[in-house]
């Protein structure tokens, strides 16, 4: 009965564990493809609504979209008309809202992750200093400062893009040296943030394979507990029988 006992609280630990994971991927795609609707992004939208897009990629995707478009000359006529409209301006905001609440979600995501990693060493092997969480939770952690940076850097790119953009908006409206170099040094600004957010995400990424991979390695471990003590507990149980035989023989 405790083999049993011990199988059935590990299987259901696991399964809670995946049920959530799904949910938050689902209800972190859920909220993007809302966004997307409101702002009626037709062709962004078939893609997330087609795939499980993660945070990181989604973040990934608007720098080098913020990359292109903070170089002076290559963006067409029409689509620079479009960043200097202030309803772009607030597209953009909104859209690092969303960022903001994905990188929570993000975070709550891979707390429950623990959480549930733990839970279920406790049941495994009674005790949670067992297996050592340490590496995985630094990764963790590493990984969220990592992906705050790149969210940093991005929504900063974003403000020296547009500050460029209204320069030169300026000196096509009236020709000026001082507007010219402004729009410059800005243009110039917005590229040095954008890569320093790609470097950023780049670890992110890094990270989150690393911390996949140690979540593998720790439902292992968890899982080798959980037959060692199985394997222990079907033979102090063995033991207990074979005395009891002994004394029903004497008797």
């Amino acid at each position: 009965m405790k083999i049993l006992f011990i199988l059935i609280i590990y299987t259901n630990a696991l399964t809670v564990f995946e049920e959530y994971n799904n949910r938050s991927k689902q209800a972190q795609r859920e909220l993007l493809i809302e966004h997307l609707k409101r702002q009626n992004s037709l062709r962004l939208l078939g893609k997330v609504a087609g795939s499980s897009l993660s945070y990181n990629e989604i973040i990934q995707g608007l720098i080098k979209q913020n990359t292109i478009e903070a170089q002076e000359g290559k963006v067409s006529e029409k689509k620079f008309k479009q960043l200097i409209d202030d309803r772009n301006k607030e597209v953009e905001q909104k859209r690092m809202e969303l960022l903001r609440r994905l990188a929570q979600n993000e975070i709550d995501s891979d707390q429950a992750k623990l959480n549930e990693l733990k839970r279920s060493a406790l049941v495994a092997t009674t005790s949670t200093n067992t297996i050592d969480f340490t590496e995985l939770q630094k990764t963790i952690e590493k990984k969220w400062r990592a992906q705050r940076k790149a969210l940093i850097m991005l929504e900063r790119a974003r403000d020296a893009k547009n500050i460029a953009l209204l320069e030169q908006t300026r000196n096509q409206q009236s020709p000026s040296y001082s507007s010219k170099k402004r729009a410059e040094f800005h243009f110039k600004v917005a590229q040095k943030r954008n890569k320093i957010a790609t470097k950023a995400i780049s670890r992110a990424q890094n990270a989150n394979q690393k911390e996949t991979l140690l979540i593998l390695k720790k439902q292992a471990e968890i899982k080798n507990f959980a037959l060692k003590n199985a394997k222990n507990v079907l033979k102090e149980t063995s033991r207990k029988i074979k005395k009891f035989n002994i004394r029903d023989n004497l008797i």
